[in-house]
């Protein structure tokens, strides 16, 4: 069974910049109101370590994942498995979209698959999208006002 977050946001900035943002997850802790801590690097089949917190909330959560997408500069996805796929698995995908020489589409999205699918979106589908809409607009944030030079 599997559920679709999706969200996206669209920034006045090329997608180069876009991505710059996004693949260096060690300076997600400077930007990132939703993920505080990222480690790794987004290349395929590399392990990733991830620790977000879901809005309202004071507890920190912490998880690995496998990049298991990455074109440069379109899209790339991580996905984080809990016990078994079969049970609970969530591939966390972001696209960019040219809109014009200066401006992207960020398309931010979690597919949620696994008998539990429907559990998790209950519980913590809300709270989840909001912490998607506040990455997403403190991207915004940082991509408008990225200095290739910091």
């Amino acid at each position: 069974m599997r559920q679709i977050l999706h969200t996206q946001i669209d920034i006045d900035a090329p997608v180069d910049v876009v991505w710059d943002i996004l693949t260096d997850l060690e300076r997600y802790q400077d930007w990132n109101p939703f993920v505080l801590y990222a480690r790794g690097t987004i290349l395929m089949g590399e392990t990733l370590l991830l620790k977000p917190r879901l809005p309202g909330s004071r507890r920190q959560l912490k998880f690995t994942a496998t990049v298991t997408t990455c074109e440069p500069k379109v899209e790339f996805a991580w996905t984080g498995i809990q016990i078994h796929p079969a049970i609970s698995a969530g591939e966390h995908v972001f696209r960019l979209r040219p809109l014009a020489a200066d401006r992207t589409r960020l398309i931010h999205d979690e597919v949620f698959s696994g008998v539990l699918a429907p559990v998790v979106m209950a519980v913590g589908g809300r709270q989840t999208r909001r912490g998607f809409e506040l990455m997403n607009e403190a991207c915004k944030l940082r991509a408008e006002q990225y200095d290739a030079d910091a």
